[in-house]
Order: structure tokens, then sequence, then C-alpha cells
């Protein structure tokens, strides 16, 4: 079994060296997808780490905006075309860290041939309560503009509210944007957009589709029946903010009770000890250039 994880690379070029480097393990491929606003040349020394590849399209991925969806869609379809035959395609951020051994990880996988592992909330529900003016009003999150804003006011106060381009039940969720998929399902998912351009379209006029398009694309299809509703990521959404909580050393003991197999977010930049424990405790290996 062989398993490739596309991982979104924004900042710290030593945070996922030590995140390579924490995760490797003969069976698992690490392709980086190194956004187009950061400087190249201090990335890419990543390459000569094993099982690393640098993918050679860059996307300039904006927070909330569908370019994230291009370069994941770009990346599966590379790993697709490499030659190497994955049972599973794995998605991580710069941001990710594994908190439990990559064997153990691996074991897990192996023993679920054919799952994909991704969190499907189902319309409505008390977050889609809240999300679903994501897809009903007009958003723009690649412009830049001035005025952008009040742009998307004024269309949604003169048009009708937007239809979905699909007779299909919503699903994602703040847990939706990262999750373990099998082959056949990427597949799936790159096809589906390739002849649905008018779903392509609707949802790059919404926000944060990375959190729902993937999953309701998934739940209304034939692999709806190979869904572990749980992404194994822990992830802390209790600060009510856009973001989730930076991870620090104050939440190791929920990080060591959780049966997650990575967690998200870490920055170097806020806590570095809280990595160097989950290490020494919950990995057992210290990382060293």
């Amino acid at each position: 079994m062989r398993i490739a994880t596309i991982i979104t690379v924004y900042k710290q070029p030593e945070l996922i060296e030590r995140l390579l480097r924490t995760m490797e393990h003969p069976q698992f491929d690490f392709y980086l997808h190194i956004d187009e606003k950061v400087d190249m040349s201090d990335y890419h020394y990543l390459a000569k780490l094993p099982n690393t590849y640098i993918l050679k399209k860059r996307f300039d991925i904006k927070w909330a905006d569908y370019s994230m969806i291009d370069a994941l869609i770009y990346g599966m379809r590379e790993l697709l075309k490499s030659g190497i035959v994955y049972d599973f395609i794995n998605h991580m951020s710069a941001q990710c860290y594994p908190i439990k051994p990559m064997s153990l990880l691996y074991d897990f996988l192996n023993s679920r041939k054919g799952s994909n592992f991704l969190n499907c909330e189902a319309y409505p529900s008390e977050w889609w309560n809240k999300a679903k003016g994501r897809y009903e009003l007009y958003h723009f999150p690649a412009w830049s503009i001035r005025g952008i804003h009040r742009f998307s006011d004024v269309l949604t106060k003169i048009l009708p509210k937007r239809k979905l381009p699909f007779d299909y039940t919503l699903y994602g969720g703040a847990f939706g944007a990262y999750w373990t998929i099998t082959r056949a399902t990427a597949d799936y998912i790159i096809d589906y957009l390739e002849q649905n351009k008018n779903v392509e379209n609707f949802f790059r006029k919404t926000w944060g589709p990375d959190e729902v398009l993937f999953n309701t694309l998934i739940m209304n299809s034939p692999f709806r029946t190979q869904v572990n509703n749980n992404n194994y990521r822990y992830i802390d959404w209790s600060a009510g903010l856009p973001n989730p909580k930076i991870l620090t050393i104050d939440d190791y003991e929920y990080l060591a009770e959780s049966d997650a197999f990575l967690a998200r977010k870490f920055d170097l930049g806020v806590d570095s000890e809280i990595l160097n424990i989950i290490d020494k405790k919950l990995l057992s290996k210290s990382i060293t250039k």
C-alpha cells in the first residue's frame, strides 16, 4: 500500500522540513504545492528530502477562495499520472503535524483500504445555518480590488439568492477541508468537475468551497457508502474565530487523548515547544537536521 500526501505550503519552510522528516515512511510520498506568493528559493531544498516532490505549477491561493480547489485538483492530477499506484491521497497544510507515529497511520489505512475519511456534516445543521450564505450570496474572495465587498452587497440586494447547480444535498463543515480519500474517489472528483464546468463556475463565487465541494460530490456519489465521517484530524475551533486556534503546550493533554493521527494549526513563531513535546512523548523520536 502506498499513500500520497498533498501539502499546501505558504509559510515557514523550517516547519515544513520538520513535518516531512517527522512523517518520513517508506510508503509515504509528499507532493508540495508552494504558494505563488512566496519566494520559491526558500523551498527548493525540500525536494532533497526522501519521497518529496515539488509541484511545478503554482497557484496564488487566496483565503476562502476556489484557488485552493485549483491547487488540489492539479496536485491530484500530477500524482495520479506519476506512474506510482497510490491507494490513498491525503491533504494537509503547512501548519499540520502528526500526533501519532506514521507506522500506526499506515497500519490503520492498510486495514481499511477502499475507505474515505472526511467530515461530512449534512445540510441543514447548526453549522450550515450560519454557512448557507456562502453559496446563496455572491462572493469574490480572490478579487482584492477596492469596493469588492460593496459590489457583493449590491448584487445580493438586487439579485435573487443563488441556486445550486445540482440537485444534491450539501455536505461539509468546519472540519471539511482536510481528508484522506482513495485513488478511485480522486479520479471521480477530477472527472466530475471536468465534465460539469457549471459546478466549478458556481463554486468560484462561493466562500470557502474547500470545506464543502469535495465532501458534497463524494456524499452524492457511489463512494458515499465508503465514507468514514471522521478525518482523524485534531482541530480546535473553540475560540470562535474565522481560523482554528494555534495549538500550544497548553493543548498537549488534548492532543495526547485524541484519536486523531494529525493536528493543526501549529506555528513556530507562537510555540515551538509543543512540537518538541509531541516528538518526545507521542512520536518517540527527535527530529534534527
